[in-house]
């Protein structure tokens, strides 16, 4: 992503309109693979529909261990099929929590509590089926890390107001993001871009509804 100091400017501009028009609780502090597993339900969908799907899912399993070892459609069928991404937001999120199984032993990873910044985000990287918003989602609300989630939906919109170009890639908006959000500034300004997202009628490029597929590539 280029550096074009007119993209600072209007991000500066539309932060301020965003805190005028949009007010976002604090999200309720989670565990770890909580976080995880609604990470996944909000990417490329909306706080909404991801508490309705968590809410779901928990009313049909014992836990999220259970969730981990339940087949793609049961779990596809807990959510509805008619999620945002449906099939491959299951698959991925079943790849990435049973690798964290294979690590840990455990369905928490636990071993990340102890890690620094830069290490738990490297862990949380190299899990496989992870996007990117997801990573961000996780070390800005569980590990208070220095993060911005970034999906194609706000990729989409932010390139609208003029601060990215159209069909970046979400991570180097994510950087670009970084260096113009102060760490203690973070949370807020995350909340404030998803309560704008969610409230858009703009479809995320992502998805299949979409006049033009934009998925994420599948890390390797």
């Amino acid at each position: 992503m280029k550096h074009d100091p007119d993209q600072a400017k209007n991000f500066a501009t539309l932060i301020r309109n965003l805190k005028r028009r949009h007010k976002a609780a604090d999200p309720a502090p989670v565990d770890a693979t909580t976080q995880v597993v609604i990470s996944f339900l909000k990417w490329e969908a909306t706080v909404r529909k991801a508490e309705r799907a968590l809410a779901a899912i928990m009313a049909q399993v014992v836990d999220l261990n259970e969730l981990r070892i339940s087949f793609p459609g049961q779990i596809v069928a807990m959510i509805g099929s008619d999620y945002p991404l449906a099939e491959q937001r299951v698959g991925r999120m079943r790849e990435t929590l049973n690798e964290i199984y294979r690590r840990e032993h455990d369905w928490q990873p636990r071993s990340l509590a102890a890690k620094g910044k830069k290490e738990q985000r490297a862990y949380l990287e190299s899990l496989p089926g992870i996007p990117v918003y997801v990573v961000a989602q996780v070390m800005l609300l569980t590990y208070g890390g220095h993060a911005m989630p970034v999906d194609r939906k706000l990729v989409a919109l932010l390139a609208r107001e003029g601060c990215c170009e159209e069909n970046a890639d979400p991570a180097e908006v994510e950087s670009f993001l970084l260096r113009h959000v102060k760490a203690e500034d973070a949370l807020q300004t995350h909340l404030l871009l998803q309560s704008w997202s969610d409230n858009s009628r703009l479809t995320s490029p992502a998805s299949p509804n979409a006049s033009r597929s934009a998925s994420p590539k599948k890390k390797k």
